[in-house]
């Protein structure tokens, strides 16, 4: 049984950041004049500064699963020495 909800609970997790993550993408990111993504448009924020401006919940900006996509994914691409860069160039 506590397998069963531990499953459960990774599950909800992961689509609630799938969700907040297309639902910014979509609205920040894209431009559908161009059918172009643009994340330079969003290099000015945290990431989990980011996601909370999408609506997601406290309980899911602090999750494991945000910090090792934060970590795995912006933390060590920088545009200077100082500045993650959100669009990774």
């Amino acid at each position: 049984m506590q397998k069963m909800s531990r499953k459960k609970r990774h599950m909800a997790i992961g689509i609630c950041f799938a969700y907040y993550n297309i639902k910014g993408i979509l609205k920040d990111v894209y431009d559908p004049v161009t059918e172009n993504f643009d994340f330079t448009k969003i290099d000015q924020y945290d990431y989990r500064q980011w996601l909370s401006m999408q609506g997601a919940p406290q309980w899911l900006v602090d999750s494991v699963i945000v910090r090792f996509f934060y970590t795995g994914t912006f933390a060590q691409t920088f545009t200077t020495v100082f500045r993650p860069s959100v669009s990774g160039w």
